[in-house]
This record gives C-alpha cells, structure tokens and sequence, in this order.
C-alpha cells in the first residue's frame, strides 16, 4: 500500500493527569477555531489539527 506518512503529532506522556491530558487536547484540537490560527493554517500545508488513532502510525511501524 502506498499510505503517507502521519507528521506534525503532538504527544502527552500518560503520568500526565488525565484531566490535564484532556485539557489539552481539547485545546489543540480547538486551535482551529481561532480567526488567526485559521489563517496561519491556510498559509500552511495543514488543514486543521484532529485526533490520531494509533493505527494511522502502522505505516511507520511497518517501515522498521
């Protein structure tokens, strides 16, 4: 399969409480509901920040 290759993720570490692990998430994933970030974001080559499933990172895995 020729998949791309998941960039730009941000990471928390799990001793990390969870409710400041969803804060922020949260945060990030809201980033794009600021006028300013959305212009940042059209600029770029990202469309909007989401939530990863660890699955999409097989790919990676696979190329070790």
């Amino acid at each position: 399969a020729n998949e791309s290759i998941p960039n730009s993720l941000y990471v928390v570490r799990k001793r990390v409480p969870e409710a400041d692990r969803m804060i922020i998430k949260k945060t990030i994933l809201g980033l794009a509901k600021s006028k300013v970030v959305r212009e940042l974001l059209k600029n770029s080559n990202f469309a909007d920040y989401v939530e990863a499933k660890d699955a999409e990172y097989n790919v990676v895995r696979d190329m070790s």
